[in-house]
């Protein structure tokens, strides 16, 4: 059975690349362009993984993570930024 990742990014083009990348690796993607976008995801659909940009638009990927964590304890949660 292929891996599952959620990917939220509010970037389309890093969305693909991640997705293509992960892809590649032999994993399933599912994205998402904002916060709350990926916790519906995750309410209907089980994923133990999620990459989360730290800047987006609304719930900020600080936010999300928090609330994932409050939900999901065990979810396995990588954050990624373009900011310094």
């Amino acid at each position: 059975m292929r891996k599952r990742v959620l990917v939220v990014d509010d970037d389309p083009e890093i969305l693909d690349m991640l997705r293509l990348h992960l892809e590649r690796e032999d994993m399933e993607v599912v994205t998402a362009e904002k916060g709350e976008d990926a916790l519906e995801i995750l309410r209907k659909d089980n994923i133990q993984v999620q990459v989360l940009d730290l800047q987006l638009p609304g719930m900020n990927g600080i936010r999300l993570c928090k609330k994932i964590r409050e939900d999901y304890p065990i979810a396995i949660i990588i954050a990624i930024t373009g900011y310094a």
